[in-house]
């Protein structure tokens, strides 16, 4: 090859370097090894990049970052919009309000129901439980007694808390709070009960009315003041002790039950009020009642529920759906004393119940145990464990029938136990994701359906009645009716509209006035400018919270 051809050749491929690198440059490309979504840059906080200046913003901002502008990137990712979309970010001209991408937060409101399908009349017609009194919110005890639909055959008052020394107090709130202690709540709410109770059940169930001890709040390190009126109780304001996270200091069992009698002696002492007690018991940490029931308590509990058999006592207890939970009565229960076993299915995942051997945090069980613990496995739902609760496995069976049928498997020797399901009173109810499931939204058609072809399901309750009736539009209570008359619901379960999306409500103002004006962005609002100072841009969100005015 000649020199004069070399020497070409060498230029044209020096000029071809230079001409890509000018390409590159000016057309934004930049090369990015991987799936790195890490900005490829050096960043810093947007707050600190100055006014005018351009920016590069990346959400969610990393959780170290409490400035609520965020992460900016400098460097190429800031080098314009199309350099910054390049990266993956999010382009705004500081001054500006960054506008995060929206943030779709699970709601139960537009659960789709099922149309109705045929529910039969299961007999024998099953015990409903309704838990009342201490629900969240504002609808608490807002329901009057005389109110609450025939459904209920078993009213659960909620919650009694007791002190170191045996002493009980019953918390209700709403229609029935104590006034005071006076005399005439007392009365007021005692002939309530005694009315309800006393009203024939239309399906021909036996009624009761059960105390239940503790609940989630009532823990040993975090228990409210005692010495306050918003307790019904024998011990005189002011006289209360208190629970310490001193286990010693758990009271005796004799304790236990002369301070029973006392409040007995006290709320019923003609004794036709209440019928049993139920447990309650929550909490994982080492001071909660959960796990001092399981500590050394659980023969006080045992000798205390053998004791007020000399009332004809009735007990149940109401485990979360959780390995621990559910094995922490397994010694009462292995006593023969619950009529009924209701696990929570609410709040908690199907990830937390599987067939792993009862831990040794869990004392209440012993020896005697079965070795793969609650016995649950979920092999036959595809998915190990399944979303929700409502689940089906390849034979039709939902993940709560599934637990309510195989849980324990040593359960032949607890022949005086009816096992049931609580769920949510409404769609209003708090939300639990797990795996992308909403483990709170019951489809209500789907579970009575469920309910009536499941001959192992013998009770169904909610937490609460105040959430059914006066959140739930009384889906719940529709549906459950087709399972005592096996006639369709009138009034099916709809699905009730989200609420509107309000997320993006701007405004322009001038000297603090709004216009009326309605714009799209921060920069039109700046575009529509007017004669005179004191200009102000505003925007606001109703979720995340309003952001504060800023001069433009």
């Amino acid at each position: 090859m000649e020199t004069e051809t070399i020497v070409m050749c060498v230029g044209f491929f020096i000029v071809g370097i230079i001409i890509f690198y000018l390409l590159r440059n000016s057309c934004g490309c930049n090369v990015v090894e991987g799936q790195d979504e890490t900005p490829p840059a050096e960043s810093q906080l947007c707050s600190n990049i100055p006014i005018g200046g351009g920016a590069c913003q990346f959400w969610p901002k990393p959780p170290s970052l409490p400035d609520e502008n965020g992460q900016c990137a400098t460097g190429y990712c800031a080098g314009g919009e199309s350099n910054c979309k390049d990266c993956g970010g999010n382009w705004f001209v500081m001054g500006s309000p960054p506008v995060p991408p929206p943030v779709v937060k699970p709601v139960c409101n537009g659960q789709p129901q099922s149309d109705l399908l045929t529910v039969r009349r299961k007999t024998p017609a099953p015990d409903v439980f309704g838990y009342y009194g201490n629900s969240e919110g504002d609808v608490a005890g807002q329901v009057n007694l005389e109110d609450i639909p025939d459904v209920y055959n078993v009213l659960v008052l909620t919650f009694l808390l007791f002190d170191k020394n045996g002493n009980f107090y019953l918390s209700i709130q709403g229609n029935y709070a104590p006034s005071s202690r006076s005399e005439g709540s007392l009365l007021n709410f005692q002939n309530a009960l005694k009315a309800w109770k006393l009203k024939p059940d239309p399906y021909g169930r036996q009624k009761h009315i059960l105390l239940s001890i503790g609940g989630a709040s009532f823990q040993k390190d975090n228990l409210p003041n005692l010495n306050t009126i918003e307790w019904y109780s024998n011990v005189e304001p002011g006289k209360a002790s208190t629970i310490s996270s001193d286990i010693s200091e758990y009271p005796t069992k004799i304790k236990l039950i002369e301070g029973y009698e006392q409040f007995i002696d006290y709320f019923d002492p003609s004794t036709e009020i209440i019928d049993g007690i139920d447990l309650d018991m929550e909490g994982s940490n080492k001071n909660s009642q959960r796990l001092q029931l399981c500590a050394t308590q659980d023969t006080h509990w045992i000798e205390f529920l053998n004791h007020f058999k000399i009332y004809n006592y009735v007990y149940s207890c109401a485990p979360e759906a959780d390995n621990g939970s559910c094995g922490s009565y397994y010694k009462i229960l292995k006593a023969n004393l619950f009529t009924w076993y209701n696990i929570q299915f609410y709040n908690n995942k199907p990830s937390q119940i599987n067939n792993q051997p009862f831990s040794t945090d869990i004392p209440c069980t012993d020896n005697d145990s079965p070795s793969n613990g609650l016995g649950i496995e979920w092999a036959t739902f595809g998915i190990d464990p399944p979303q929700t609760w409502q689940d089906e496995n390849s034979s039709g069976k939902s993940a709560f029938e599934f637990v309510v049928e195989n849980i324990f498997s040593d359960r032949t020797n607890f022949h005086n136990t009816k096992f049931g399901v609580l769920v949510p009173g409404s769609d209003d109810y708090s939300i639990v994701e797990d795996q992308g499931g909403l483990v709170n939204c019951y489809d209500f058609n789907k579970f009575a359906y469920n309910v009536s072809n499941n001959n192992n399901i013998d009770t169904i309750g909610t937490w609460c009645i105040e959430q059914d009736v006066l959140l739930g539009n009384l889906c719940f209570t529709n549906q459950i009716k087709q399972l005592l008359t096996g006639t369709p619901s009138s009034t099916p379960c709809k699905a009730r509209a989200p609420p509107p999306d309000t997320t993006k409500i701007y405004a322009c103002t001038w000297n603090g006035s709004c216009d009326g004006l309605k714009e799209e962005t921060w920069a039109s609002c700046k575009a529509c400018k007017k004669s005179g100072n004191g200009q102000t841009c505003m925007s606001e969100r109703t979720n995340p919270p309003k952001w504060t005015l800023k001069t433009c």
